[in-house]
């Protein structure tokens, strides 16, 4: 038996397993598109970039074996992915001319994870970005201890640290008018309002920090949570935005159906995918750190960090409120 006939059987074998893997992949990105129907089925949406990336292997592999008539196949699957992902790419950032009337101020979101201990990790960051407001998440009457001091270097507060993962902690240069810690489904997962006064303007903003999804009882919560806050938010007027770890991509019907409802948009928009966990998978990641504005608001700039000893990066944001009436 010569060696090109032993080798024959096992080639075969692997080209039957690619095969097997294009027709899951081919399943999977269809399934992904019905979300709407099973919480299993929402979980697939989140690898859109994923898929893209595989699919553009599985040309490769069409054209090197001389598969031509499945090209087909994955120009369509890799142009399925790329209608979702690709948008985020494409708005031109916004430039707010001097004298515009516009107030400007940075936001940093972190979620610090609760039993992360390297207190000053989180420090350093903020003292490098010297953002205006902090929203940190997962935080609890330890990391509350624990950032003390920079915490003393803002003088407007508000802190729900709890045990396990809800906990919030607001931290803010400007004056905070009014805030309240929101039960918006049961069992209590709290978010915060607060009503804060940058400039000559008024923001009403929304710290969240929806249930995670591993399963489907903490699926249903966060879907639950998701409309509690798009109803509360579309009833406001005004300047708005809503930041935290909502735990979902904006891939998924919930996150859609949030828009919609609102008439928010995402900050991400024009500045790329953005991905945010876990943090360890780079740019292979799941962006589920979000920030979402009113029109009335342009993002200036956007960008994820690292924070050593958490499993999400967190997202630094330069937005800019333009005056009342001006779009």
């Amino acid at each position: 038996m010569t060696e090109a006939s032993k080798r024959r059987p096992l080639i075969s074998s692997l080209t039957f397993a690619l095969h097997v893997c294009i027709f899951l992949l081919a399943l999977i990105t269809v399934f992904s598109f019905f979300g709407q129907w099973s919480a299993v089925l929402e979980l697939l949406c989140h690898f859109r970039m994923h898929y893209l990336g595989l699919w553009g292997l599985s040309g490769i592999w069409f054209v090197v074996t001389n598969r031509y008539r499945w090209i087909g196949l994955a120009i369509l699957g890799m142009g399925m992915n790329a209608y979702q992902v690709f948008p985020l790419y494409w708005q031109e950032n916004a430039i707010v001319p001097e004298n515009s009337g516009s107030d400007t101020f940075t936001i940093a979101s972190i979620n610090v994870l609760q039993d992360n201990q390297n207190y000053q990790s989180v420090e350093n960051y903020i003292r490098a970005k010297d953002p205006d407001i902090v929203a940190l998440l997962e935080a609890t009457p330890r990391w509350a201890s624990g950032l003390r001091s920079i915490s003393d270097e803002f003088p407007f507060q508000v802190l729900v640290p709890l045990p396990g993962y809800y906990g919030i902690i607001l931290l803010s240069q400007f004056p905070i008018d009014s805030s309240k810690t929101l039960r918006l489904i049961s069992p209590p997962v709290p978010s915060l309002y607060a009503q804060v006064r940058i400039g000559s303007q008024s923001l009403q903003m929304v710290v969240s920090h929806p249930p995670s999804p591993p399963s489907l009882k903490k699926i249903a919560w966060r879907n639950h949570m998701f409309l509690a806050i798009g109803r509360l938010m579309s009833e406001m007027e005004g300047h708005k935005l809503l930041i935290g770890d909502l735990n979902t991509t904006s891939y998924s019907t919930v996150f859609r159906s949030l828009l919609e409802q609102t008439g928010m948009r995402d900050s991400r928009i024009g500045w790329g995918r953005q991905a945010s966990w876990p943090s360890r998978f780079g740019a292979w990641g799941i962006a589920l750190d979000h920030a979402l504005l009113s029109p009335d608001m342009e993002v200036l700039h956007r960008e994820t960090g690292v924070i050593e000893g958490s499993d999400h990066k967190p997202i630094f944001l330069k937005l800019a409120i333009h005056q009342d009436g001006k779009d």
